[in-house]
């Protein structure tokens, strides 16, 4: 079993590369969108990306569900490079907790099982 503090440091790995990862597929699809802008002539470059023109955002979507997908998002903040990156510290910090949470209730249920077994 994982005492506290492992799950502790484990939702913190968890919260940095989710953090990481989502700032990638963020400029990954930017970069992939910004394509667009630079045919001149209008025909696709020589190589496609990886994902396609399409489905480039996809991963920063699956990534920033619940906070880009409510109400909240319609708040303004300062424009400081503080506040522009709290959504996905936010974010981030939504996915680690929830982790943490079930990492938690995973390990009650095992307990409880093995407590069921001995008796």
């Amino acid at each position: 079993m994982l005492s506290k503090k492992h799950r502790v440091i484990i939702a913190i790995a968890f919260f940095v590369l989710h953090f990481i990862l989502q700032g990638i597929s963020l400029l990954y699809g930017f970069a992939v969108g910004m394509q667009e802008f630079d045919k001149l002539d209008g025909k696709l470059p020589e190589r496609e990306p990886l994902l396609g023109y399409k489905y480039a955002m996809v991963p920063f979507y699956i990534l920033s569900f619940p906070t880009f997908y409510t109400p909240i998002t319609g708040l303004t903040f300062p424009p400081s490079l503080v506040w522009q990156y709290l959504p996905f510290v936010f974010n981030s910090l939504i996915w680690s907790i929830a982790f943490y949470l079930l990492s938690i209730y995973i390990t009650q249920r095992r307990q409880k099982q093995q407590q069921r077994k001995k008796t």
